[in-house]
């Protein structure tokens, strides 16, 4: 049986094992098969103006690279010490809620034109400035520290999120920037109140006065390698300051048990949480229209 006891205290675990680097390169090259990336991924701008959408603009049921791309996936889902990772974390009958492949941008693809839309953002997604053809991967250029509870307000750390490199990844490359233990503090809103100590340190403050002081881990790694977290973890990216794109693939995975009372390590975890389990309200840095209406990034001032 895996030991999967550290994920209880820190929320986060990397496994040792490595899906297939081939097979996760394979399904690589299948994706940049599909289509031709760089600058012409992006609509003009007379096109976005004539019609600027903000909501809906992600991999959905029906439009999901990942969907069509099911066979090869399946290095993943059925490997076996993935499997019984997931096991050990969920408890027997997890299922995947979502399963889609994300993109980092490189800087000299994006136009002018969205540069300014995005500036200074937290969430720099940049689905509304794509192609419609082409929304069915969630395209980024760097993203704020956030919880991936942030679009399932309502649900509760019932899941957690499985990652999957497709190529290796370097400092460069938008790498993972996880800090683990955050999970104990809750479910919080986004931007979250996080003051830089100095290196990797932090000091985070929930809305209901709780706080501890943390360190976040630079995930650089190589093609198949798997890190999964709880969904109260705070993590981001930077841009991708190389002249190729970063794909990963991201699943989300829940309970088999919605009371969350299986035998379990995310149960333990959730039995440590000091702050709220859900929120009515994840996010204060959109409009109604979801425009950024908050500006910041405490990610993009790291530096490399």
């Amino acid at each position: 049986m895996i030991d999967m006891s550290s994920f209880v205290e820190t929320g986060v675990h990397h496994l040792e094992h490595r899906v297939d680097s081939f097979a996760a390169r394979e399904l690589l090259r299948a994706v940049h098969n599909d289509r031709a990336f760089g600058p012409g991924l992006f609509m003009a701008e007379r096109d976005f103006k004539a019609n600027p959408v903000f909501k809906g603009v992600n991999p959905r049921l029906g439009r999901n690279l990942a969907e069509k791309l099911h066979d090869l996936t399946l290095f993943v889902d059925d490997d076996p010490v993935v499997r019984q990772a997931l096991s050990v974390v969920l408890g027997e009958g997890y299922s995947v809620m979502d399963k889609k492949f994300v993109c980092g941008i490189p800087q000299e693809w994006i136009p002018d034109w969205v540069k300014q839309y995005i500036v200074e953002t937290g969430v720099k997604n940049l689905g509304p400035y794509m192609r419609p053809e082409y929304r069915d991967i969630t395209y980024f250029s760097g993203i704020d520290f956030h919880q991936d509870i942030i679009d399932w307000p309502s649900m509760g750390p019932k899941f957690i999120t499985l990652y999957v490199y497709l190529d290796d990844v370097g400092l460069k490359d938008a790498p993972l920037h996880v800090m683990p233990g955050t999970h104990v503090l809750g479910a919080t809103c986004f931007p979250h109140a996080l003051e830089h100590l100095g290196a990797e340190r932090w000091r985070y403050t929930t809305d209901i006065g709780e706080f501890g002081e943390f360190s976040h881990h630079v995930l650089v790694g190589s093609a198949g390698d798997i890190s999964f977290w709880h969904p109260f973890i705070l993590h981001g990216t930077q841009p991708d300051a190389n002249s190729e794109p970063r794909i990963s693939l991201r699943y989300l995975i829940g309970m088999a048990d919605p009371d969350c009372l299986a035998d379990c390590e995310l149960r333990r975890a959730n039995e440590r949480i000091a702050g709220h389990m859900a929120l009515d309200r994840t996010r204060e840095d959109l409009g109604e229209s979801g425009q950024t209406i908050l500006k910041g990034n405490h990610v993009n001032k790291l530096g490399y």
